[in-house]
């Protein structure tokens, strides 16, 4: 797993959108996001959907989260 560089937690509450630099995104609970990748141009690919415990991991640049919480680890 990753996180020897920290984690940020996330909830809808966090706000409409967060940009940082993060290589993986575990549920907490069941949750619903949009993200933008680094290595790909469009800035937001869709919405995605994680059932707790699941894991998304690439070069995230930035989470939109719709419900639910999550666990964002840093990417540096």
């Amino acid at each position: 797993m990753q996180g020897q560089q920290g984690g940020n937690v996330f909830n809808p509450s966090s706000g409409g959108g967060v940009e940082g630099s993060w290589r993986a995104i575990l549920a907490i609970e069941d949750s619903q996001m949009g993200l933008g990748f680094n290595n790909i141009d469009n800035p937001n690919v869709g919405t995605f959907d994680l059932k707790a415990g699941q894991v998304f991991m690439g070069a995230i640049h930035y989470i939109s989260l719709s419900s639910g919480v999550v666990v964002a680890y840093l990417d540096d």
